[in-house]
């Protein structure tokens, strides 16, 4: 007669479950650091996406990294600011130079020099604060637009792209947390799923950028905010003094022109009028940015993906949604330091 031995049944199951995940490949055969970044996220978020929606959606979404990227980037440019002067020639052209370097992509996924370029141009679009694309595909010394920003240009692509896309805005406005704005998203890019690869990227990378962005912001605006007055300040009160009106003193300071005024004119702003203006909030700045980012992202994505591909699209969009980023964090903090100068 036979005698089992209890466990030893167990055990050999156990054993052959183990050969077979290592057949199949689904044990860890190589360092975290060896495997795609796409497969990493997914495996070290797998198991918390049940309980937050925000791993959920990175696990899901394969263009994360690019919202990581995005955030990296304004860490990047909130450096320069420390840097005393960075700005004061032309914050447009600086601001230029620093999106398009490779430093802004990580290694091995940046885009073509046109397709960056492009995309630049569309994610200037954007805002007014540096809205002057020369012809000849630089950006032109011209007067700073007025501080009201106009409505936005009418952006390119599919009926259900754009769709999408006023779905992504309508949730950062709805999300009260990141929570909130991840399980929303989650479903959009979900729906994206009809749309060719190149919109479908486009979306996947918009959705990446508005959480991380909702992320940044909601943690950084303020700190951000007081940066950039500590920038300008010095500038402001020098142009101040001659008598200027607001957008004056902003073309002077964010331009670097120095251009020699007539004082004996009678000043178009008074201490009251500055006081009087409209001062945004932080919690509506922090909306106002990362739509900045969202319709960055997207016209930069659709940008890139014309003369640059998959690659164009991803790198576009990056840029896209930085530049946006950056120049409405700039001028609403701008704005915050034209309401409290005395």
């Amino acid at each position: 007669m036979t005698t089992s031995v209890p466990g030893i049944a167990s055990r050999r199951l156990a054993t052959l479950a183990v050969l077979w995940l290592a057949l199949t490949g689904c044990q860890d055969e190589q360092p975290l650091a060896a495997r795609d970044d796409a497969q990493v996220t997914q495996r070290v978020t797998k198991r918390d996406a049940r309980k937050d929606p925000r791993a959920h959606l990175r696990s899901t979404n394969p263009v994360e990294w690019v919202g990581m990227a995005h955030n990296q980037m304004i860490v990047d440019f909130r450096k320069e600011l420390s840097r005393p002067g960075v700005l004061t020639n032309h914050a447009c052209s600086y601001l230029t130079d620093f999106a398009l370097h490779p430093a802004r992509f990580p290694a091995g996924k940046s885009a073509s020099d046109k397709a960056r370029r492009d995309a630049a141009r569309a994610g200037f679009r954007v805002n007014t604060l540096c809205n002057y694309p020369a012809p000849s595909g630089t950006f032109a010394s011209t007067p700073m637009a007025p501080l009201t920003p106009p409505a936005p240009p009418a952006p390119d692509g599919s009926r259900l792209a754009n769709a999408l896309l006023e779905q992504i805005q309508l949730a950062v406005e709805q999300a009260t947390t990141s929570y909130q704005l991840a399980a929303l998203l989650a479903d959009i890019l979900e729906a994206a799923a009809p749309l060719d690869e190149l919109e479908y990227t486009v979306i996947a990378t918009t959705i990446s950028v508005a959480l991380n962005s909702y992320e940044y912001w909601d943690i950084n605006y303020t700190s951000f905010e007081r940066d950039v007055i500590d920038e300008y300040s010095p500038c402001a009160e020098s142009q101040y003094g001659l008598g200027l009106s607001d957008d004056l003193v902003r073309q002077e300071c964010l331009t670097g022109k120095r251009t020699v005024y007539d004082t004996s004119m009678p000043s178009t702003m008074s201490p009251g009028a500055v006081l009087m203006r409209d001062c945004p909030d932080a919690a509506a700045g922090i909306k106002s940015i990362i739509g900045s980012d969202i319709r960055g992202a997207f016209a930069g994505g659709l940008a890139g993906a014309l003369t640059g591909g998959i690659a164009g699209a991803i790198g576009g969009a990056l840029i896209g949604g930085g530049v946006g980023s950056t120049t409405r964090a700039l001028d609403l903090a701008w704005q915050q330091l034209v309401c409290i100068f005395e």
